[in-house]
């Protein structure tokens, strides 16, 4: 039982040596890891937001309650032109359209991720 702990113990040092890279066993770490471990590489693609789009969809199913430049036309609905809700992350804007938020609502099934990120990218230009 002690034999098998001392070999279990070289085993595993031995493995640590080779990926982080003993002089005489390997001389780059990084490669060493990146083969002794599995490694999953997730990408997810940026695209860009097309603010004419954004423009069409807004003009579309937004305006009627924002406005045509952003100021809104209904009492509770941000005024988009003096930065009112502009100051979150896209992603919280985005929940808030698909999802709806207290009188607007949800736009999941009307609109598509990509419409919703063009229309972020088109109110987000309303500021003044």
């Amino acid at each position: 039982m002690m034999n098998e702990r001392k070999v279990d113990r070289r085993r595993w040092m031995h493995k640590v040596q080779v990926m982080f890279g003993r002089p005489g066993l390997c001389r780059r770490p990084l490669i060493a890891l990146l083969i002794a471990v599995p490694t999953v590489i997730v990408l997810q693609v940026a695209t860009a937001a097309d603010y004419f789009n954004g423009r069409e969809v807004y003009d579309t199913f937004c305006q009627s309650c924002h406005g045509a430049d952003g100021r809104s036309m209904t009492p509770g609905t941000p005024d988009f032109s003096n930065g009112d809700g502009m100051f979150r992350p896209d992603s919280d804007l985005f929940a808030g359209i698909r999802q709806g938020k207290g009188v607007m609502p949800a736009f999941r099934g009307m609109l598509s991720d990509e419409e919703i990120r063009d229309v972020i990218a088109y109110v987000r230009s309303l500021q003044k």
